[in-house]
Formats: C-alpha cells, structure tokens, sequence
C-alpha cells in the first residue's frame, strides 16, 4: 500500500490502522524495549 499518494476507500485505511494496531505498533514497542535493556546492561548506559 503506497501511503504517499492514497486515494483509497475507507476500509483501506481500517486496513492500515489495524496493521499498525496489531503488528508495527507492538514491534516497535519490543524493538524499543530491546534497545533500552541493550543501552543498560551492555553498554553500561553509555550507547
């Protein structure tokens, strides 16, 4: 799905949100996570 030019219907962007809802956002809060607890303890809170 092409986010820059969207001309789609409404579903589509149901579509997109319950991506972000069920997939990108969780990642992004493990990935987030991962790196702050990576920053702590292997790089003694300095990378």
């Amino acid at each position: 799905m092409n986010l820059t030019s969207f001309r789609g219907k409404p579903s589509d962007c149901t579509e997109a949100q319950n991506f972000v809802d069920a997939k990108l956002g969780p990642y992004i809060i493990n990935d987030t996570a991962a790196a702050e607890l990576c920053s702590r303890h292997l790089c003694q809170d300095n990378g």
